[in-house]
């Protein structure tokens, strides 16, 4: 047996202020950045008379000096030892994990605290545009049982087109505005399951909801 063949409601339905009224657990869609083993930047390699505008650029791998340069361009803005990274992105269904927090009511200071950031784990189809599977059955079948605290596996639903897997070791921040709500959101008895994930990833404490599956999964 499987987490998704052991909870009956996988996902709820959310009222008709989804969109204001972001929530845990919530499925949305965002920009979401490929993770770049061998890291490259864009450096700047022509300038204008007045050498703080770059015109062209090339593509290079990370050298030794990356970002430890005192160089200043105006324009497109590079401060001190900044650096352009070349990373793509693709738009992808995201879990919210924390909407972004109530506004500080505090002045305004040289550093921003009200960011207006979300935080968000993605989720990749587990199959290609020809309907195979990118997983072995096998090791799918271990993530279904929860063997794995990091992934988590997420039948196709209204929000999601394919069978997909949730990548909690791959979780990050995004902006309020670039995210784009559903409807729909973990059940419940999932988003717990959730919760003792990430509670075992930063803590490394198997307890609560998360071990309380897994038990009966490993039991059958």
């Amino acid at each position: 047996m499987s987490l998704d063949e052991l909870i009956d409601e996988f996902y709820t339905k959310m009222g008709l202020d989804f969109r204001a009224n972001l929530r845990p657990g919530q499925i949305c869609s965002a920009p979401v950045l490929y993770s770049n083993e061998n890291a490259e930047i864009w450096r700047p390699s022509r300038y204008d008379g007045s050498q703080t505008q770059a015109t062209d650029f090339r593509q290079i791998a990370k050298p030794g000096n990356a970002y430890k340069e005192a160089r200043v361009i105006h324009t497109p803005r590079l401060d001190p030892y900044e650096e352009f990274p070349v990373i793509r992105a693709k738009c992808r269904p995201v879990i919210l994990l924390a909407p972004d927090p109530p506004v500080i009511d505090v002045r305004p200071d040289i550093m921003k605290l009200d960011k207006h950031l979300c935080l968000v784990a993605p989720c990749y189809s587990v199959v290609d545009q020809m309907g195979k599977s990118k997983i072995d059955p096998g090791v799918l079948d271990r993530v279904r049982r929860l063997e794995f605290p990091q992934f988590l596996f997420l039948p196709k639903t209204a929000a999601l087109t394919n069978d997909s897997l949730l990548r909690l070791d791959s979780i990050h921040h995004t902006y309020r505005a670039q995210l784009d709500p559903t409807q729909w959101r973990l059940s419940m008895d999932v988003w717990r399951i959730v919760s003792g994930q990430l509670e075992f990833i930063f803590s490394g404490i198997c307890g609560g909801e998360f071990k309380a599956a897994r038990d009966i999964l490993h039991e059958k």
